[in-house]
């Protein structure tokens, strides 16, 4: 009887701490995606930072310069853009999954309810 009761409890603690454990899991997923996302913008940043000066020094007049800067600029503003668009995309789609299992965990709490208040008011 002991073990049928503690058997019991710890399937309904698994149960009631799954939706927890899979935000957990979705946070984690999306940090590294993020954090990866991330240092793949910097090392390309650096980079074209890197070219930039370097072409700088080949430079004989000031609207070279001048063209060059519009150039690394106008690039550098891209990937920004393009680094912004997939962090989005990526924390979009960690939303959409949060939303998913929180609306299943309300749901199954929703439909415990009625059976767990009949049984509580019909215990003598």
């Amino acid at each position: 009887m002991y073990e049928q009761l503690t058997e019991k409890f710890t399937k309904q603690m698994q149960d009631s701490f799954k939706p927890m454990t899979e935000l957990l899991e979705i946070n984690v997923k999306t940090i590294e995606a993020l954090a990866q996302k991330q240092s793949e913008f910097f090392t390309t940043a650096v980079s074209q930072s890197k070219e930039f000066t370097q072409s700088l020094t080949g430079q004989k007049d000031l609207q070279a310069v001048f063209q060059a800067q519009k150039e690394y600029s106008e690039e550098f503003q891209s990937k920004l853009v393009e680094a912004s668009k997939d962090a989005f995309s990526v924390i979009t789609e960690a939303q959409d999954k949060a939303t998913t299992i929180v609306k299943g965990a309300f749901a199954s709490v929703k439909e415990a309810t009625p059976a767990v208040s009949s049984k509580a008011t019909t215990a003598k």
